[in-house]
């Protein structure tokens, strides 16, 4: 609301000041060259009021929810890569798979050797 008002404020003040101009001017022989200058500062003033208008708003919500999905799996996909690296180097096992649910905690795991899964299901459980 407050852009409106000093936009309406510039527009009044401008218009006094080409009044202004127009009594001090000769009469005829600078008259359309000051007309023409003073719709060219009022068109400005109306196209600058519709660029200050912030639409980016909008796009930028659009791309944050959209990053944010991404965002979401790539960390998803990192944090499941680094715990099956972890888990691989401690217990010496290369086929170790994990899989995470919505919350990052860990729905299942799998490899090839029990008596690694056992071991691991007993890591966990001490955590």
């Amino acid at each position: 609301m407050d852009n409106i008002s000093v936009y309406v404020k510039t527009i009044i003040v401008i218009s006094f000041m080409w009044c202004i101009a127009e009594m001090i001017m000769p009469d005829n022989s600078t008259q359309k060259y000051s007309s023409f200058i003073y719709g060219l500062i009022v068109i400005s003033l109306t196209v600058s009021a519709f660029t200050k208008l912030n639409f980016n708003d909008f796009y930028t919500q659009i791309n944050v929810d959209k990053n944010t999905e991404y965002n979401t799996a790539y960390i998803k996909t990192v944090y499941k890569n680094k715990l099956e690296d972890i888990l691989s180097e401690k217990f010496d096992d290369h086929s170790i798979s994990v899989e995470l649910d919505d919350e990052y905690k860990i729905k299942s795991i799998d490899c090839d050797n029990q008596k690694t899964y056992d071991d691991i299901m007993r890591y966990l459980n001490e955590q």
